[in-house]
C-alpha cells in the first residue's frame, strides 16, 4: 500500500510539473491569430487574445503571453530601452523551473531585440543558440525562426556565403510543411534570399527561384489574409520585376507595396518604398520624379528609421542623386553618410562593450539573484552594487592621491638628504683648517683634502642616488669615519663588519640610510666623554633580507644635549619616512628602530629587503 501512495504521488507531482511547462491553449490557431493581428498592428484584436491567453489558470500560459506581449514591443519599438520588460520574461521563466521549454522563447526574444539594438554580436550569439535548441529537439518552428533571423544578421554584414547552408536546411523543411500563414512567413523569407543572391551573382536561377516563392507567399498571404505578407511578396516580385528590366510592371508592385504598408501601419518601411521607386523611375528616365522620390526617402528615414538604416538610404541616394545630375545633392548626401558611419561604428562598439558588461555582471550574480523573491531584494542588491563602484571609485582616487603624495615624499627626501650635506661639510672642513694652520701637516692635509673631496663628490652623488650596493656603502663609510676620526684623534675606535654570505657587490640598499646616525654618535653620543668611544657597525643577512646594527657606548639618547635632540628628531623622521616610501614600493616590510642600551650607548637597528641590482 505504501509503494502504491508513493508511486500515486509521483505521478501527481509529474503531472503537475507537466501542466506547468506547456499551455494547452497555446494552440497553432491562437498563435496564428496573434501573429497576424501583431503584423497587422491589429492592436484592440491582438490585446484580447493576449488577455485570454493570460486569463488561463496556467502559469506557462501567464509566461507565454508576458512573451507574445514583450515580443510585439520589440518588433514595434527600435529604438526603445525594454531590457527591463525582458528580465521580467526571464525572471517569469525561472519560476517556471523549466528551461527547457523556456529558453527558446527567451533566445528568441533576445536576439529580436538585440537586433533592433544594432547590437549584431549579441543577436547571433542567441540566434545560434535557438538553433541549437531547434535541431537538438526537432522542432521546425524555433528553426526556421533561428535561420530567418541568422539569415537576416548575416545579411546586414554582407556574408552571404554564410547564408547558403541554413537555406538548404529550411528548404528540407518547407517541403513537409503544410499551407499555413507561417509557410507564407517563411516563403517571403526564400524569395528575399534568393533575390539577394542573384545581385551578387545574377545567376538566372537564383532569380526564378525567388519569382516561385514569391507568388507562393502572395496567393497564402491573400488566402489567410496576411496584410504584412503581401506587401512582403509585393516588395520581392517588384525587384524580380525591376531585375528583369519590366519597369512598368515594377512600379505598378510599387503601388501594391505602399498600399499595404498604410494598411499594416508599417511606417518605417516607407523610406525603402521611395528608395527603391526612385531607382526604377531613374531607368525610365523620369529624373525629375525619381529625385523628388529619393528626398522623401531620407526625409522618412530620418523620420522613422534607425541611424544604421538612414546611413544606407544616404549612400544609395548619394548615387542616385549622381545619376540624374545633381551633384550638389550627392555631395550632401555622401557627406552625412560618412559622418553618419563613423559615428555608428563608434556607437556599435560602445553598446557592444555595455551589453557584453551587463552580460558578465549578470552572470556573475546569477546565484543571488535567482535568491531573489521580490522587487526590494532586488532594490538591495543595486544599492550593494552601487556602494561597490562608489567604493572603487574611491579607491581609484586614493591611490591615485597616494601616488602624488610618494613623489612629494621622494622630492622632500632627496631635498633632506641634501640639508644633511652642509652640516657635514662645515665640519669636515673644520678638521681641515687646523692642518692648513699648521705648516709641518701640508702632506697630511694634502692627503686627506684629497679624501674630503672624493667623499664630498659621493655624498653629492647619493644625495640623488635611489640605491647604492653594500659595498658602495662600506667605502662611503669608512672614508668618512676616517675624515672624523681627523677631527677627533684618540676620541674613539671604529669597526665596520661584513657578513660573508651577503653578495655586497649586487645586492642594495637605500643611499645615505646608514650616515646620520654615524654622524650622530661622533658629533653628539662621544662628546665630552671621558673614556674612549666605541663605534661598530655591522652588515648581515637577516630571515626576510638584510639587517644594519649601528652599537655605539656613547652617552645615549636620554643625555645628549639639547641642541642635538632636533637634529636626532628630524634624522630619525626622514629616515622613518623613507623606510615607509621603501615599503610601499615594494611591498616590503623594512623596519628601523632606536633605543638606549643596558649599560652606555645606543643601538639602531635597520632591517631592509634584498634588492638585487639586476
Amino acid at each position: 500500500m505504501k509503494y502504491i501512495i508513493s508511486i500515486v504521488f509521483l505521478f501527481e507531482i509529474s503531472f503537475l510539473i507537466g501542466q506547468s511547462c506547456n499551455c494547452p491553449n497555446y494552440e497553432d490557431r491562437l498563435l496564428d491569430k496573434i501573429d497576424r493581428y501583431r503584423e497587422s498592428r491589429d492592436s484592440i484584436n491582438l490585446e484580447a487574445s493576449l488577455r485570454s491567453l493570460e486569463s488561463v489558470n496556467n502559469p506557462f500560459c501567464t509566461f507565454q503571453a508576458l512573451f507574445e506581449r514583450v515580443y510585439t514591443k520589440v518588433k514595434d519599438k527600435k529604438n526603445e530601452d525594454l531590457s527591463s520588460l525582458i528580465e521580467k520574461v526571464e525572471m517569469s521563466a525561472k519560476k517556471l523551473s523549466c528551461p527547457s521549454a523556456t529558453d527558446p522563447f527567451i533566445w528568441q526574444l533576445k536576439a529580436e531585440y538585440f537586433q533592433k539594438k544594432d547590437s549584431i554580436e549579441l543577436a547571433m550569439q542567441y540566434a545560434f543558440k535557438l538553433y541549437e535548441w531547434g535541431e537538438k529537439n526537432n522542432n521546425d518552428k524555433f528553426l526556421l525562426v533561428s535561420i530567418a533571423q541568422l539569415s537576416t544578421l548575416f545579411s546586414r554584414q554582407e556574408q552571404y556565403e554564410n547564408i547558403k547552408p541554413f537555406v538548404k536546411i529550411a528548404l528540407a523543411k518547407m517541403t513537409s510543411m503544410k499551407p499555413s500563414q507561417n509557410a507564407a512567413k517563411y516563403y517571403n523569407w526564400l524569395a528575399r534570399i534568393f533575390e539577394t543572391q542573384y545581385t551578387l551573382n545574377e545567376q538566372r536561377s537564383g532569380l526564378d527561384s525567388a519569382k516561385v516563392f514569391a507568388n507562393k507567399a502572395l496567393n497564402l498571404a491573400i488566402q489567410y489574409d496576411l496584410p504584412k505578407q503581401r506587401q512582403y511578396a509585393y516588395q520581392a516580385l517588384e525587384a524580380i520585376s525591376y531585375h528583369n528590366g519590366d519597369f512598368g510592371k515594377s512600379l505598378s508592385f510599387h503601388d501594391s507595396t505602399y498600399k499595404y504598408m498604410l494598411v499594416t501601419n508599417a511606417y518605417d518601411q516607407v523610406p525603402i518604398y521611395f528608395q527603391t521607386k526612385a531607382l526604377t523611375l531613374l531607368e525610365l528616365g523620369r529624373l525629375g520624379e525619381a529625385s523628388i522620390h529619393q528626398d522623401s526617402a531620407i526625409y522618412y528615414a530620418r523620420k522613422y528609421s534607425q541611424q544604421s538604416f538612414l546611413a544606407n538610404i544616404l549612400k544609395e541616394g548619394s548615387a542616385v542623386y549622381e545619376s540624374i545630375g545633381e551633384q550638389s545633392k550627392a555631395l550632401v548626401a555622401l557627406k552625412e553618410f560618412a559622418l553618419l558611419k563613423e559615428k555608428l561604428v563608434t556607437e556599435q562598439r560602445t553598446t557592444i562593450i555595455n551589453d557584453l558588461e551587463k552580460k558578465y555582471q549578470k552572470e556573475k550574480q546569477e546565484n543571488t539573484i535567482m535568491q531573489l523573491k521580490n522587487q526590494k531584494s532586488l532594490l538591495w542588491l543595486g544599492l550593494l552594487l552601487l556602494s561597490l563602484a562608489s567604493l572603487a571609485v574611491f579607491y581609484w582616487y586614493r591611490q591615485r592621491d597616494l601616488k602624488q603624495k610618494q613623489v612629494i615624499m621622494e622630492t622632500e627626501q632627496r631635498l633632506n638628504r641634501a640639508r644633511m650635506n652642509p652640516h657635514f661639510f662645515f665640519n669636515a672642513l673644520a678638521s681641515l683648517q687646523s692642518f692648513a694652520i699648521n705648516e709641518t701637516d701640508s702632506i697630511l692635509l694634502a692627503e686627506n683634502l684629497s679624501k674630503f673631496s672624493h667623499i664630498m663628490r659621493e655624498t653629492l652623488e647619493n644625495t640623488y642616488r635611489e640605491y647604492v650596493t653594500i659595498d658602495q656603502e662600506e667605502s662611503f663609510l669608512r672614508e668618512y669615519v676616517e675624515l672624523q676620526q681627523l677631527r677627533y684623534p684618540e676620541k674613539f675606535d671604529f669597526e665596520l663588519a661584513l657578513d660573508s654570505a651577503l653578495d655586497t657587490e649586487n645586492l642594495l640598499i637605500p643611499s645615505m640610510i646608514v650616515q646620520p646616525f654615524i654622524e650622530n654618535c661622533i658629533e653628539h653620543g662621544f662628546a665630552d666623554l671621558s673614556y674612549k668611544g666605541k663605534l661598530k657597525i655591522t652588515f648581515s643577512s637577516d630571515t626576510k633580507g638584510i639587517k644594519i646594527i649601528v652599537l655605539d657606548n656613547g652617552k645615549g639618547l636620554n643625555y645628549q644635549s639639547e641642541q642635538a635632540k632636533p637634529y636626532i628628531s628630524r634624522a630619525s623622521q626622514i629616515i622613518k619616512d623613507r623606510i615607509y616610501l621603501l615599503n610601499m614600493k615594494l611591498k616590503s616590510e623594512a623596519t628601523f628602530s632606536i633605543v638606549n642600551n643596558p649599560t652606555q650607548g645606543v643601538t639602531v637597528i635597520i632591517k631592509l629587503p634584498l634588492i638585487y641590482e639586476n
